[in-house]
């Protein structure tokens, strides 16, 4: 099914022996969870800095970027358990219990997906607002109000849980047979693997299967990249000319071609997010269309590395997030160690320094 051709973490069953167990493990069973959980912590880092600055909590903008922080925790919350209980377990890979091998499919692969398709087209929408506001500042404050985000973000999150609800119930788990030949491999049950993932219905199930990869192919690979990637150059456009405006208004001050600088340097955060994004995307892309364009053999008859490599990036790339803003963005910098200030302890006057108070008292 497409867990195994989603790399979400993928192939815990149906994989022959010449799959790379000893490269998922070591990514999925021991990089991966401590990436998620650090992950998970810059991601309530930047909610709390973007909404802690009570003068600006309003910023539109920062309901898209709490957004997408949320949807790509999510993604991270929701695998821990297949990374623990497959990957991270000394006999992986393992027998599987009937119960698991459900779980895996809806943690390993439908949830993610779910949160995966929302933070991508969050993020689309995040790059098409910066360009419009870049490229028309005066006309976009009829629209650019914290209620269009936030329907906007909403709209988006139903959408990608509405598109996806299908594969919580398109399949069913199905026990192997007695040394059942899978992939030209033979697996012994209670030795090794126990059961698999199925489409629920006979009739039709490759038409159904063809549709759904490509569905897939479409609204999380071809569309995403090829709109991010359009945005990407009209966005570089609009910041050069930007920039060079205000450059010239700004010749003749030292202060305001400083604050013409770290405004641009503003803006290019979101160019070098996209980039992140483009960077995992587009690969992960290529890899999907291959498969189902070039590629007529399961995904799992070889070693699996493209597969595994590209969604473990994918969760990496998150992790960067929260320095692109620490770095490029001075009010977000300037917020976050306001707060780092706050939570500094207040060193106490020792016996000394409390007899010379009395004294002096």
């Amino acid at each position: 099914m497409e867990e195994n051709e989603m790399g979400l973490p993928p192939l815990i069953y149906d994989a022959p022996s010449p799959f790379n167990t000893a490269l998922a493990r070591g990514l999925y069973g021991v990089a991966a969870p401590v990436i998620v959980i650090l992950t998970i912590l810059n991601n309530i880092m930047v909610v709390i800095t973007m909404h802690s600055d009570l003068p600006k909590r309003g910023s539109a903008s920062r309901i898209q970027h709490t957004a997408i922080a949320c949807s790509n925790s999510l993604l991270g919350i929701v695998q821990l358990p297949v990374h623990f209980y497959f990957f991270a377990a000394p006999s992986f890979p393992a027998y599987i219990s009937k119960p698991w091998c459900g779980a895996f499919r809806i943690l390993g692969f439908v949830l993610p997906h779910i949160f995966h398709t929302i933070s991508l087209w969050q993020f689309i929408g995040l790059s098409v607002q910066r360009y419009l506001v870049f490229r028309f500042p005066f006309s976009c404050v009829t629209w650019y109000n914290i209620d269009n985000m936030t329907k906007l973000v909403k709209i988006l999150t139903f959408a990608g849980f509405i598109v996806n609800i299908p594969k919580l119930f398109d399949f069913e788990i199905i026990d192997f047979d007695e040394n059942m030949i899978l992939n030209n491999a033979t697996f012994v049950i209670g030795k090794t693997l126990s059961c698999r993932a199925e489409y629920r219905f006979i009739n039709g199930r490759n038409v159904y299967a063809l549709f759904s990869s490509w569905f897939v192919a479409i609204t999380v690979h071809i569309v995403p990249c090829t709109t991010l990637t359009t945005v990407y150059i009209l966005l570089i456009s609009a910041i050069y000319k930007n920039n060079t405006r205000r450059q010239n208004l700004s010749r003749n001050s030292r202060t305001g071609r400083r604050q013409a600088r770290n405004q641009t340097i503003k803006e290019c955060s979101v160019l070098v997010m996209m980039t992140t994004c483009l960077v995992v995307e587009i690969p992960s892309a290529i890899v999907r269309v291959k498969q189902l364009t070039f590629t007529k053999r399961d995904v799992t008859s070889g070693g699996g590395e493209e597969i595994i490599l590209t969604h473990f990036f994918l969760l990496l790339s998150y992790y960067f997030y929260v320095y692109i803003y620490l770095i490029m963005n001075r009010d977000f910098r300037t917020t976050f160690l306001s707060i780092l200030r706050k939570l500094r302890p207040i060193p106490q006057p020792d016996a000394t320094e409390l007899q010379v108070i009395r004294r002096a008292v």
